[in-house]
């Protein structure tokens, strides 16, 4: 069976030149989070009583951060930002400090940098992250969350 292979997103769709039919016959992880990251991040907002653009600044924060969570936020990045998400860039601040007050993100020792909160956020390949789980719990005392590792990417 001869076949013709492209790739839509994460997804390797194959298609059978014979009779046309398309198959998902691979994931390529390396090109984009699988699409669980989305409801995490809204998981993270409700937990923490956040803004929607305060979660979008975040999504945009933990996408750009290096593995050790570390990222440089400088007046132009800020900028940059506020034209992706198409708002201001005092809104980016604001979220900035918001995430900061909710020990989202922690004030890093050098000008400009952060830590994004490593029990919140890991940033490696999928297949090192797939046995981490996040234990929500809610009830009429509120929220509370917890994370296991079995072990966190080098």
């Amino acid at each position: 069976m001869k076949r013709e292979e492209r790739k839509v997103s994460s997804v390797v769709i194959s298609k059978d030149l014979e009779d046309g039919q398309e198959y998902v016959t691979g994931f390529n992880y390396a090109v984009r989070e699988p699409p669980f990251v989305k409801l995490y991040f809204q998981d993270i907002g409700v937990l923490h009583g956040l803004s929607k653009s305060d979660i979008n600044v975040l999504h945009c924060f933990a996408r750009d951060m290096y593995k050790d969570n570390t990222i440089f936020i400088t007046v132009g990045y800020r900028i940059k930002v506020a034209e992706e998400l198409d708002i201001r860039e005092r809104t980016v601040l604001s979220a900035l400090e918001e995430l900061k007050s909710k020990n989202i993100m922690i004030k890093g020792t050098r000008r400009g940098s952060y830590i994004i909160n490593p029990k919140l956020f890991i940033k490696a390949l999928f297949k090192d992250i797939v046995n981490v789980v996040m234990h929500i719990q809610y009830d009429k005392k509120g929220r509370k969350f917890d994370v296991e590792f079995d072990k966190l990417p080098k």
